[in-house]
Formats: structure tokens, sequence, C-alpha cells
């Protein structure tokens, strides 16, 4: 099924940001094309909306390339005043941090802040949500993954909880990637974000030695949904502000949030906005018009970018890319190897039959 967006807003009006908003996400420099498509659908659906991007490891290229980008502000992330399990991205740990220090940074400014993971796009308005945020004081959504199956038992533990208070009800997980509050909401700050923090900050909490030969751990993820089940906060249950490609092709015309992650073709990347003096092409082509960007049917896994960097020379291919790279020049080695085997047996069997040869000859 293929569903036609609505038409695109005029890009970057005049007009100021009625509603006070700041998108903010984050990525690390395996990341950037992901990042660039949320940017995309951003620069398509809102393009009035501000975004900060913190950054957690990229190269100086790519730094220089996101700012080119209209209507971006970037910040460092500070690991290193932060625990060293902080660092490793794969914990999840500096999520809450990143969001204590954007709640603190605008607490007296009554600021409407939207976090979305760099893997996730914008398929519609998110009027909604802002209506929410500002008149609840957050939004949360669900995700399709339960607590009671998705945790570690040491984070049960560490947050005074047990496994059995979520083995029945079907208690699910909170969406770590689709979270916004309104920095005059001090009840989120306090309920949510500082106990988030204070797990964040002890690797035997959000990320016990057993999670990281675990596939279900939800690190980030499941330390917040234990926290909003705690607090007794809403959560949206409506599918079309967590989509994705399991979801209903009927969803599609509605669909709000998606995540695209690893899937390509990153169909968002085009309709990124640079700065007249930056004219960059997009990290990732995409041959199908945005309009047909909820066909299910011609989507592959690109995987995360691989970088590869020979002094001053840097190139970002995704995964499946680096792959074809790599068979392509094992199939040239190999037809090398088999002419060489070729010349070196002509070169010790070519004597021998002119020898044999002028024999018979003679």
């Amino acid at each position: 099924m293929i569903s036609t967006l609505h038409t695109r807003t005029t890009v970057f009006p005049t007009s100021t940001n009625p509603h006070n908003v700041l998108l903010v996400t984050a990525a690390s420099a395996q990341f950037i094309d992901r990042l660039e498509n949320l940017i995309g659908s951003i620069h398509f659906h809102e393009p009035h909306i501000p975004i900060l991007v913190f950054d957690l490891g990229m190269t100086d290229a790519q730094r220089f390339r996101l700012s080119c980008i209209v209507n971006i502000e970037i910040e460092q992330f500070p690991f290193e005043i932060y625990p060293t399990h902080v660092s490793d991205l794969n914990t999840f740990a500096y999520k809450a941090l990143l969001w204590k220090e954007i709640f603190e940074k605008y607490k007296y400014k009554s600021r409407t802040i939207f976090y979305l993971d760099a893997g996730a796009e914008l398929r519609s308005s998110v009027e909604s949500i802002i209506k929410t945020i500002e008149t609840q004081g957050y939004f949360l959504t669900r995700q399709k993954t339960l607590i009671f199956n998705h945790t570690d038992e040491q984070t049960f533990i560490a947050l005074n909880m047990t496994r059995n208070q979520f083995n029945t009800g079907g208690h699910y997980q909170t969406a770590g990637g689709i979270v916004g509050f309104n920095t005059n909401f001090s009840s989120f700050y306090n309920d949510i974000l500082i106990p988030f923090v204070n797990c964040s900050l002890n690797i035997n909490c959000i990320a016990p030695m057993n999670s990281y030969l675990s596939t279900t751990h939800r690190f980030d993820q499941s330390v917040l949904s234990i926290l909003v089940y705690k607090a007794n906060y809403k959560v949206e249950n409506d599918e079309k502000f967590y989509g994705d490609f399991g979801s209903p092709t009927e969803l599609d015309g509605s669909m709000v949030i998606f995540s695209r992650r690893w899937h390509c073709p990153k169909v968002y990347a085009t309709a990124v906005v640079f700065r007249s003096k930056c004219n960059y092409p997009s990290i990732l082509h995409s041959q199908r018009h945005i309009k047909m960007i909820h066909e299910h049917k011609t989507v592959y896994s690109c995987g995360t970018l691989t970088i590869i960097k020979i002094r001053s020379f840097q190139i970002e291919l995704p995964v499946y890319q680096v792959h074809v790279l790599i068979y392509i020049i094992y199939i040239l080695i190999m037809i090398c190897v088999y002419c060489a085997i070729l010349y070196i047996l002509s070169l010790l069997l070519l004597p021998k039959l002119i020898k044999t040869t002028e024999t018979i000859d003679f």
C-alpha cells in the first residue's frame, strides 16, 4: 500500500516558532545517515522547529557538514565529566543525563522539549504531540516489548522493584527514543529524570554485567519504563506515534513518528536544507520520491555507517555497501591470483613443451 503525504509546508517560513519547541536528538559517527534522514523529515514536515544535535562522537567532517544545515545547533556531550561507562554508547547511559541537562538549561524559560532518537523520522506534523506536552507536561509512548522479559534482574533490584510486579497485565515498555516534556513541569524532573539519572550513573542499574550477554535487556528503555510505571504516568498507546515496518499499512496515512533505524532507503535525506554557502549532497541518495515512503516492499537493511579514513582521505559507507565492496575486492584478488598462477604455470611448462616438440620433430 502506498500513501500520499500531505502537501509540504513552505520551507523555513518567516514566522517564529509558535510553541517555543526545541527538537533534540543525538548521534555518533556511525549513525550520521540516520540523523540526516531525521533532520530531512523535520525540514519537510516541521520546518519552523529548531533542532539541537548532541555530538556523541562525530568526525570533524561530519560536524562541519551538520553546521551547514539550516536550523541546526550542535552541542558536544561532556562524556569526560561522567563515569567511564557513560562513554560506552551501548549502555545508553548518556540519554537521561542529556535530558536533565536540557531541562535545567531551559528551566526558567518554559520550553517545550521533544527528544527523538536519530533512527526515527517524522511522517507528519507533530502538532498533536506538542499540544499534549503543553497541557499534560510530558509525552510518552509505548513500545511493543514487555517490561517483564526485556529487563535485567539487577535493574529491577536497583530500582526497588521485582519482575513479578510486571508478569501480568501486559506492561509494555515506554519508548526511550520518543520523549517530550515541558521545562515548567517540575514533576517530570523529580519523578522521572532524577531517578533516571541516578540509575544511569550506576552501571549496575542501567547496564548490569549480565545485560551485555542478553539480547533482551533494553538499558535506558527498561529503566524509563519502570520509572514511568512507578510514577503512574500516562503513556500513549496509539501505534501511529511509534510505528515501524511491522505496523499495519492502514496506519500509513495517519503515522506521526516512524522508526526507520537501519533500514534503507533513507528517503528524507534528500529533503535536508543546507545553507546557501554549503551546497552538500545527501549522504545516501534515494531513488524514490518522498511520496513513496510508505511502500514497504523495497526496504532493505543498510546497517550503520562504516568510517574508512586514510590520513586526510575519508569515506562513509553503510555496512551493506562495505560488504559489497569487500566482495568485489575479493573477486578482483582471486582473478589476479588465478592469472598469476596461469602465468607461473606457463613459465614452468612452456620450456618443457618446446623441448618435447623439438624432440618429436627430430
